[in-house]
């Protein structure tokens, strides 16, 4: 999967303050949960293993015979939500997920 989130397409060195330090906790923490909504439009949440550019676009690998990977093929929003237990910061990204060929 290659996930495309909305509004961030920019380089780093155009990134406001806020957006560095968001791309910058991203890079660094590698593990998030990926929620998606599957055809009854009940939530489901993954946790995921992710990398990230600096278009701010995610990107992952999944089998073909998962819920996530079902739910995305059904529908192809998500959010994906970052955090790290020992200061607490969190961030959260939403947008399309796009299939990688």
């Amino acid at each position: 999967m290659h996930i495309v989130t909305d509004g961030l397409e920019q380089e780093t060195k155009q990134f406001s303050d806020t957006q560095k330090r968001m791309y910058d906790f991203l890079f660094a923490t590698s593990m998030g949960v990926l929620s998606t909504i599957d055809a009854n439009g009940d939530p489901h949440g993954a946790g995921i293993h992710y990398t990230i550019n600096k278009q701010f676009e995610v990107a992952f690998l999944t089998k073909s015979e998962t819920k996530k990977y079902d739910n995305l093929m059904h529908n192809d929003r998500f959010m994906l939500t970052v955090f790290e237990p020992l200061t607490q910061p969190t961030v959260q990204l939403s947008g399309i997920a796009l299939r990688s060929r």
